[in-house]
């Protein structure tokens, strides 16, 4: 009992002795004088907004069959690959290739699905405007898109690795 209270002390001891340490070598947290006088910097402007996509219902549709264009050669240039790595073992080198080359097709389907949030985006704005010739033209364009996108969904389906 005598030596646990003799430990208790001597712990509590040097315990106290680090509170009691000359403080004087360190320097004050406290702001300094240059930093209380600062002023603050200004903010930056906001970065500009990023275009609206494209208002002509025939440059979307351009735009869209470009992008079917080069999804079509991603496609040509990653189905050797693909095909490979079909029935490789899951992991290995050629496994893995084949799902990057998966992966660089799907990412060439970009194109066609910002073309179709364009005529979504024009959709809506003809609706809103009640303008029918507009929503008509819209809605071939939209048609259409929607074609080339369901074809490239099935190539992506007949690739799965």
């Amino acid at each position: 009992m005598i030596s646990l209270r003799l430990s208790v002390v001597a712990t509590a001891a040097m315990l106290l002795s680090g509170c009691a340490a000359d403080m004087s070598g360190y320097p004050s947290l406290a702001p300094r004088t240059v930093e209380k006088s600062a002023e603050p910097a200004p903010a930056e402007p906001a970065p500009p907004m990023p275009p609206v996509g494209s208002n002509d219902v025939g440059a979307i549709v351009t735009a869209a069959k470009a992008a079917d264009t080069a999804f079509n050669e991603e496609v040509a240039k990653a189905r050797p690959t693909i095909e490979k790595g079909r029935g490789a073992a899951q992991g290995g080198d050629a496994w893995v290739a084949a799902q990057q080359a998966y992966s660089g097709v799907e990412s060439a389907r970009g194109g066609v699905g910002s073309a179709l949030a364009d005529l979504d985006r024009l959709h809506q704005e003809a609706v809103a405007k009640g303008d029918p010739a507009r929503l008509t033209s819209v809605e071939a364009a939209i048609a259409e898109v929607q074609a080339i996108d369901g074809a490239e969904q099935a190539t992506l389906a007949s690739l799965q690795p």
